[in-house]
Parts: structure tokens; sequence; C-alpha cells
């Protein structure tokens, strides 16, 4: 679910290099017609298509996408597939990821731009057994704390940072894995978990919320969001109007799926077991209601203007830059006006 290596990005560069000599390779500046002569869109999934991809699914289901004149093909990802090098190889067109890996991929030379921003917070916390007494970010002093590496842990150091806690010294960060089993086990204090799924996951096993505490990055002034539509700069400029279109879409299917919870969940239940997904717990359609109901206050949070939605935020994006240039994501400065083109999603809502 994070972001790869970035040894992993040089091989993804190479491969972008072989892909632009080869007289094959899709996704070509012109487009693509798919059926009945529509724009064909790829657009590589960063897991397999859950609720966590709702928007699309439903603007799939629904006919959203064809009503704009697009073929949309939705591409499930999964732990062995790398979104980035999907788009940098022209095998998709567009992709969803953390902002930090929109800034790793442009740090290695891999072209493309952020179109759009739907989640506005951070979806990445840490939690804790409030029994373990973790109360704040100063109480994970000397706990272990479990995190996914691969670019998930910059929220985490930015965090630690803030408080004065060194991570080296202070914080024992380890690698989890992607179940919830071990933390449920009380093998260690503090975990990792998506506001979306784990988080989820953790009370479909019968946690309560008064016994957790929540350690989320946004609420301390912290925000490397997820849920960054990024296109090929390629594909992007002979694709403009799609873009638009796929944009416009993308947010009427956000919108349904919020509004029509239970649908939704049936869709992205029937998409996940399809693709070979299934919840910890066994109630995969439960899941992914509770994941509908969370995804909603990222993207819409408390005082975010609704005509707002999917709206690149500058400044975000510009806090971004600095952390992961702080903690050594990237090497260089980040040129944040050049990472993103804020005319797709002005046109779409417009």
């Amino acid at each position: 679910m994070g972001l790869k290596s970035r040894s992993a990005y040089l091989v993804v560069l190479l491969a972008l290099l072989a892909a632009a000599c080869s007289s094959e390779g899709g996704g070509g500046g012109g487009g693509s017609s798919g059926e009945g002569g529509k724009v064909t869109a790829r657009v590589q999934l960063s897991w397999i298509p859950d609720c966590q991809f709702a928007g699309y699914l439903m603007a799939d289901k629904k006919g959203y996408y064809s009503e704009e004149g697009l073929d949309v093909k939705l591409l499930p990802g999964g732990p062995n597939v790398n979104p980035q090098q999907q788009v940098a190889t022209g095998s998709a067109d567009m992709t969803i990821a953390k902002v930090a890996a929109l800034y790793a991929a442009r740090a290695q030379g891999l072209p493309m731009k952020g179109i759009a921003q739907f989640d506005q917070r951070s979806s990445f916390p840490l939690v804790a057994f409030k029994e373990s007494g973790v109360r704040s970010p100063t109480d994970l002093k000397q706990k272990r704390v479990g995190i996914w590496y691969d670019g998930d842990e910059y929220e985490v150091l930015a965090m630690l940072a803030k408080f004065g806690l060194d991570p080296k010294k202070d914080v024992t960060l380890f690698e989890q894995g992607f179940t919830m089993d071990p933390f449920l086990d009380h093998q260690y204090p503090v975990a990792m978990v998506t506001t979306f799924n784990e988080l989820n996951v953790l009370y479909l096993s019968g946690v309560t919320e008064d016994q957790l505490t929540v350690l989320n990055p946004s609420d301390y002034g912290i925000t490397i969001p997820h849920g960054a539509l990024l296109a090929s700069e390629q594909w992007l400029a002979g694709n403009h109007k799609a873009a638009v279109s796929f944009v416009r879409a993308t947010l009427k299917g956000w919108n349904y799926a919020f509004a029509n919870v239970a649908e939704t969940a049936a869709v992205c239940a029937a998409s996940s077991k399809a693709a070979g997904g299934e919840a910890a717990t066994g109630e995969l359609e439960k899941l992914q209601e509770m994941m509908v109901k969370s995804i909603q206050p990222l993207q819409l949070p408390e005082g975010f203007a609704k005509e707002d939605q999917g709206k690149i935020d500058v400044g975000l994006y510009e806090n971004v830059a600095q952390i992961v240039y702080r903690f050594g994501l990237v090497k260089e400065p980040v040129d944040v006006a050049a990472s993103f083109d804020a005319t797709v999603w002005q046109e779409a809502t417009t």
C-alpha cells in the first residue's frame, strides 16, 4: 500500500527509457479509441478494487465515464504492482497515490503530474490501546511502533520530530505486516492503520473506539494525503479534455457513493472478491460500508468547502514537499508548481 523503494524507481526509469525507444507502448499522447469511438483511459489502482476506490468504481458502474465519452479501464493493483511504474512505462494512463509518491516519481525523472486531489487529510494514523498509556505523540517514547515503510513512514517521522522524539533513539520503529492480528494480540503497543481499512477491521474484531487512541498526523498539522490522481504527462498532453471529463465523472461517482452507501458497498465487495480480496473478519460487505463512510471525512473534512472537493491545495502540496525533502525521500527541493496541472480540476468543476 505504500510507495516502492527508491531502488525500485531506478528500475522503473530504465523501463521507461526502454518503452520510449519502443515502437509499441500504450498510452500515447494522442490517446486511443475505445468502444464506440470513446477515448480510452487506463487507470491503475494502487490496491485491489474495493471501496478505497468507490468513486471510480461507481462512476464506472453508473455509466458516468461512458456519458463523458470515455472508455475507462480500472486495472486492479496489489502488493506486487508498482502503480507509478505502470504509468511510467505506458501500461496505464493514470493512477491514484500519495502526494509523496508523486514527488518520488518525479525525482527519478518519471513524467507524471497530479490532476486532482481527493483526500485532504491523512488516512494513515497510528493506533494504540489506551491501556498502553499512549494518549499523545509524546507517549510514543520508548514504545515499539509498527509501521509500513516504502513511503508511508514520512508522516510518522515528521510527527515524531515535531514532538522532539528521535526515531533512532527514542522510539523503536519496525516493519509490521498487513494483518492486525499481532496488534490485537498485544504483541506490540502501537500500529499503523488506514482509517478506511485496518482501523475498521479492528472495530469489526470487537475493539471499541473508547479502547483506542488514534494519532492522526493531520491533527498535528502534518498531512501527506492519499487520493492524489496522477496522470502520465504524455497522455495528458494529448488528452486534456479527456482528463477533465474523467475528473468530472469521478467527482460524480464519489458523491453517488457517499449518498448510496449500501449499494456502493455491494459493488465494491463484488469487485474485491473478483480480484481475490477478502476481509480479515469475513464481513466483506460490512467492511466496505465502513470504508465509504470513513473516506467521506477524508475528502470533505470539517470546515472544507464542498465546492472544493478534489481540488489540489497548493499549500498542502508545499508542506508535503518540505517533509519529503527534510526526511530524505527526495534529494533535491521539489518544484511544486511543476508537479501538478490545476486546470484539469478547474475545468471539470466550472
